[in-house]
């Protein structure tokens, strides 16, 4: 019996052990955290302008143009969106930027590119027209 109740205590002492040795694999240190914080608000940034540079080309005025949107509208419903919001905006802006300068090179514009820019446009509206019935509400 003294046997068992060793086993037991050894058991027991490994299980009592085990979590505090788990939660210390999974501790991220301040400098890590700060890294990582420092990555998501740089890619943030870049996104965002991106999207204005693309907003403020010739592209983009076709774009805001045909939404009946102004410049600021735009830049404040962009500045709203979620992270992974943005980050699909900015690389559809990319891809429109691609295919519209393909395009022009051409020296005409491909159904793909006018395909893509009115997804773009309707995403921007999406964006205003929501963030204008949050801000506007009236029950």
């Amino acid at each position: 019996m003294n046997k068992s109740a060793g086993l037991l205590m050894l058991f027991l002492a490994a299980l009592l052990a085990a979590p505090s040795l788990a939660a210390q694999s999974h501790i991220v240190s301040s400098a890590e955290l700060h890294e990582a914080v420092e990555a998501k608000s740089y890619q943030r940034e870049q996104n965002l302008q991106q999207v204005s540079c693309f907003l403020a080309g010739p592209h983009g005025e076709e774009v805001l143009h045909s939404a009946k949107l102004s410049m600021q509208e735009a830049t404040d419903a962009v500045a709203h969106l979620s992270d992974e919001e943005l980050d699909r905006l900015a690389a559809k802006t990319q891809e429109a930027e691609r295919l519209f300068a393909e395009n022009d090179f051409a020296g005409g514009r491909s159904a793909v590119a006018w395909v893509l820019l009115a997804v773009l446009l309707a995403f921007i509206a999406f964006v205003v027209y929501g963030l204008y019935s949050l801000t506007h509400n009236t029950i």
